[in-house]
């Protein structure tokens, strides 16, 4: 079963702005669609206008965690930490399936 990643990026105005810019450029989304097990992401951005959130839908928290340790590598923590005004929160979550009617 697939698993869904929220992750939540407290930010400045300008740092919010500067990842949905990153999130669209070639360097973002197009390479995530390129890793293993990858499936969705859809960005939003919050009322606040600092906030993104991300949802993410992966085959597994482990494909997740490999993409994620290859952004490491590519200095994605470097990017984005100056434009923090908290800490980023990640969540896994699975779908609830529905009872079936008798």
């Amino acid at each position: 079963m697939s698993v869904t990643v929220f992750v939540e990026f407290p930010l400045t105005e300008d740092g919010a702005q500067q990842v949905i810019a990153w999130a669209n450029s070639d360097d973002g989304e197009p390479v995530t669609k390129k890793q293993k097990g990858f499936k969705s992401v859809q960005s939003y951005l919050a009322q606040d206008n600092k906030t993104v959130m991300m949802v993410m839908e992966w085959d597994s928290i482990e494909d997740h965690q490999a993409y994620y340790r290859f952004r490491q590598q590519q200095g994605v923590d470097e990017f984005i930490a100056p434009l923090l005004e908290g800490e980023i929160k990640v969540l896994y979550a699975t779908a609830v399936q529905k009872p079936k009617d008798n």
